[in-house]
């Protein structure tokens, strides 16, 4: 089974050119590729002596305050956290072979259509993130053609719960604090929740568990395709051994409507 791999476990070497195929390829985010060259390039860590260097220094150079200034904000309309996350899972899913760069594309579209579909759902209060539901999971892996099962799905939660970005203490206070702003609005009539319903009365993320675009990932590492699951299920022989059965015989020579 597939957890949360933490970003400490990258330990491999990589390349610009892995690096041009996570960002432009994987996950679409292609502008906040040079600023990332630029901190290796001023650090010393890309040279033109040497063609590979470590991924733990590309983690480094992500968290850094001369990235983090640099690169654009809310890249494909994303938190740059939640683009950070993204980039360290793409560089250890491919890595290990776990996914190819048109799988993870396609699974984050399919997370992306889930949210949105669900936008005016009662029961969320913004589709930033994929609620942990049963039915919106299975529907963001049938958009891929992936399946898997209840009780995997069960196992893999209780498996990486701990780990889950949901589950943080900082998290949590930054989720309660947005509550809060929303309750606000509320009262100054400037949110767009249906007349119907009031915030007080929504789930906040902080009760209801979520994932984030790279946790989802690791979820679809862990999932089946639905047509090879098919050609492998048992096929009944449904032949007879007693010979063909036409219809005048069935019918005793009479015709049938």
């Amino acid at each position: 089974m597939v957890g949360i791999i933490p970003e400490r476990d990258l330990r491999d070497s990589t390349t610009e050119a892995e690096l041009s195929h996570v960002f432009n390829d994987a996950l679409s985010i292609g502008p906040m590729l040079e600023p990332l060259l630029m901190v290796l390039r001023d650090r010393e860590i890309i040279r033109s002596d040497r063609l590979e260097f470590d991924q733990q220094k590309v983690v480094e150079c992500l968290y850094s305050n001369a990235y983090l200034t640099n690169c654009p904000k809310y890249v494909s309309s994303r938190e740059t956290i939640a683009n950070i996350k993204l980039i360290t899972t793409a560089m250890t899913i491919m890595k290990r072979g776990l996914l190819t760069a048109d799988g993870i594309r396609h699974g984050l579209n399919a997370y992306e259509l889930v949210c949105r579909e669900t936008k005016g759902d009662d029961n969320e209060t913004t589709p930033a993130y994929l609620f942990l539901d049963g039915d919106k999971i299975h529907r963001a892996l049938r958009l891929v053609n992936m399946s898997m099962s209840e009780n995997l799905y069960g196992m893999w939660f209780k498996h990486v719960e701990s780990n889950l970005e949901w589950s943080r203490s900082e998290r949590v206070t930054f989720e309660k604090a947005l509550g809060t702003l929303a309750d606000e609005q509320w009262k100054q009539k400037k949110t767009k929740f249906s007349s119907n319903v009031q915030p007080e009365l929504l789930p906040r993320r902080t009760t209801v568990p979520y994932l984030f675009p790279h946790e989802f990932l690791f979820l679809l590492c862990n999932s089946l395709n639905r047509l090879e699951l098919l050609t492998r299920l048992h096929k009944p022989d449904l032949s007879s051994k007693l010979g063909d059965a036409y219809q005048w015989e069935i019918s005793d020579g009479r015709p049938m409507k």
